[in-house]
């Protein structure tokens, strides 16, 4: 069942337009994955509720991470922790902003802080769920703005329960059926939406048993995903773009190209961002 509205409205944005703030703030630890994955958060912009997060893999090897954070207000809880991408993710799908992959990770690539940000299903004892993927190098550093922190006038404070190493099991054709109202209309009602019910190939991962539970995803508690068999075989690009079945494909193509040209020009002004809601 999904949570009140009053948490959906605080539901946390991530900013394709990079802020101009002049202050200096900071490094907030967040959390450190048994790989050696660590992350940390500081403002970029108090008044606008901007932060910004770093991940730096210290290890000796590729890892992927899972990041399962909320916000607290006044000291309080106020977003219960879930994991990135369990709200909205079709929207992300049709802005451009995340895309689902299908083949073995790669490491980030900087630019995939603005857009395409891998997505993956994770499987977590006997269900799979949506979750962005952030795989590094070692030694590589990752950063990414996010916005919304603030609610009712006040600034809001992230709240990191866990980053979490996932592995790679492989990659299947996947069902996906979620509520348009609510992961998606409710995101961007302006934008189109996915098919209520769509196919997607998609890379799969396992996380160690204790680490997460359903209520860690419960934006996405309406959602199913779940292995289609049947599914014909179709022709992925591994870590290019998403897989979204062929009869969307071109549409997402157009949307994707729209977004590129708008970070290429850099130009959107702070009160037209495109952003994501996390």
């Amino acid at each position: 069942m999904k949570f009140s509205l009053v948490f959906v409205a605080v539901l946390l944005c991530l900013s394709l337009v990079r802020t101009q703030a002049k202050c200096t703030y900071i490094e907030e630890y967040c959390g450190t994955s048994a790989s050696g994955v660590v992350v940390h958060w500081k403002w970029v912009n108090e008044a606008e509720g901007l932060i910004e997060w770093t991940f730096n893999n210290t290890g000796s090897s590729d890892a992927s991470v899972i990041l399962n954070r909320g916000a607290t207000y006044n000291g309080a809880p106020l977003v219960p922790p879930y994991v990135f991408a369990a709200a909205y993710f079709p929207a992300y799908l049709y802005d451009g902003l995340a895309q689902y992959f299908y083949g073995k990770p790669v490491p980030l690539r900087n630019y995939q802080a603005d857009y395409d940000l891998p997505i993956g299903m994770l499987k977590v004892d006997d269900d799979f769920w949506t979750v962005f993927v952030f795989t590094l190098a070692p030694g590589q550093v990752f950063k990414m703005e996010e916005g919304g922190y603030i609610y009712e006038g006040s600034n809001i404070f992230p709240y990191c329960q866990n980053v979490d190493d996932i592995s790679y099991e492989g990659s299947e054709v996947f069902t996906v059926e979620y509520d348009a109202a609510t992961q998606c209309t409710e995101f961007d009602s302006t934008q189109p939406c996915p098919p209520k019910k769509f196919d997607v190939g998609s890379a799969w991962y396992s996380i160690k048993k204790g680490l997460v539970n359903s209520t860690n995803f419960w934006p996405s508690a309406g959602d199913k995903f779940y292995l289609n068999v049947c599914a014909e075989e179709m022709p992925y690009r591994k870590a290019e773009r998403a897989n979204i079945a062929s009869v969307d494909r071109q549409q997402l193509l157009v949307i994707n190209q729209q977004v590129r040209s708008a970070v290429r020009r850099a130009q959107v002004s702070s009160d037209k961002r495109v952003k994501r809601v996390l």
